[in-house]
C-alpha cells in the first residue's frame, strides 16, 4: 500500500489492523462509513443532514460494531452535538429516519428507544468540555424541545395521511429523546422548567395568562415559546397536541 492509499484510508477513520485476511474482504466495516471528524466539525448543516444519516444509520444498528468502532461512532456523534449545525443536521435525519416506511407503524415507535451512545454524547461529551458544557446543554435542550413542538404540531396539519404518520412518529421520537433527558441531572430541572412554559403557552391565550397558567412557570421562557407557538401559527388543535406532548414528557 503506498502513502497516497494509506492517507485515504485514514481519512475515512478505517480502524481495524491491518491484516492479508481482512485485505480480502471486501464488506466495509462500521468505521469505512464515517465521515471524517473535521468535516462534522466545520460542514454546514446540509452536510450536517448527510453526516447525521450516516451516524444514524450506523447508530440504530451497530450490533456488530468492534469496540472502537463504537467508541467512534461516539466521538463523531459528540462532536456533531457540539454545534448548531450539527445538531439540527443530526437530529432531522435521526428523528425521521424510516418514518416515511409504510412497514413502520406507529406500533413499532412504541418499541423504540433512544441508543445509549447518543444519551452518552448529549451528557457524557457535553460535560467533558467544561468552557462549552453549559452553552451546548441548553441548546441541546432547545432543540429536543423543539423537536417535540413541530412534527406534533405538523402531524394535525398535513391532509396526506403518509405525511401525517411520518409526523406522528417523529414526535413519539422527540418525546422518547426529551423524556430520556429528564432522567439526567445536568438537564432535569432544564426539561421541566421548558415542559412547564410550553404547556403554559400552549394553552394561555396571552402573555399576562402565564402567571394564572401555573406559578411554576418561568416568564422569560413562557414568552420564547409563546413566541414559537405564533411565529409558525399553530391553530387550537395544534396547541392542544403540543400540550398533551410536554404533558408525556413530565408524567414519564
Amino acid at each position: 500500500m503506498n502513502t497516497k492509499q494509506q492517507s485515504g484510508i485514514a481519512s475515512k477513520h478505517v480502524l481495524s489492523a491491518s491484516s492479508s485476511s481482512e485485505a480480502e474482504d471486501t464488506t466495509p466495516s462500521t468505521s469505512t462509513l464515517l465521515p471524517s471528524l473535521k468535516s462534522i466539525q466545520t460542514d454546514p448543516f446540509m452536510k450536517q443532514v448527510e453526516h447525521g444519516s450516516q451516524l444514524a444509520s450506523l447508530l440504530m444498528d451497530n450490533n456488530d460494531a468492534t469496540t472502537e468502532e463504537q467508541f467512534l461512532l461516539k466521538e463523531l456523534l459528540t462532536a456533531q452535538l457540539q454545534h448548531s449545525d450539527g445538531i439540527r443536521g443530526f437530529f432531522v435525519s435521526f428523528l425521521t429516519a424510516g418514518t416515511m416506511d409504510d412497514t413502520n407503524t406507529e406500533g413499532d415507535e412504541d418499541e423504540f428507544t433512544v441508543p445509549s451512545l447518543l444519551l452518552q454524547a448529549m451528557t457524557e461529551g457535553v460535560s467533558a468540555n467544561s468552557e462549552t458544557s453549559a452553552a451546548v446543554a441548553e441548546e441541546l435542550l432547545s432543540f429536543a424541545c423543539m423537536n417535540v413542538i413541530m412534527p406534533t404540531a405538523t402531524s394535525s396539519m398535513h391532509t396526506d395521511p403518509i405525511l401525517m404518520r411520518s409526523s406522528s412518529k417523529t414526535a413519539l421520537r422527540g418525546i422518547k429523546v426529551l423524556s430520556a433527558l429528564k432522567g439526567y441531572e445536568m438537564y432535569s430541572d432544564g426539561v421541566l422548567l421548558n415542559c412547564r412554559a410550553i404547556h403554559a403557552a400552549a394553552t394561555s391565550v396571552s402573555d399576562e395568562d402565564a402567571g394564572s397558567v401555573d406559578v411554576n412557570v418561568d416568564a422569560g421562557l413562557f414568552k420564547y415559546w409563546k413566541s414559537f407557538i405564533e411565529r409558525y401559527r399553530y391553530g387550537e388543535q395544534q396547541q392542544r397536541d403540543i400540550a398533551e406532548a410536554v404533558d408525556k414528557v413530565m408524567s414519564a
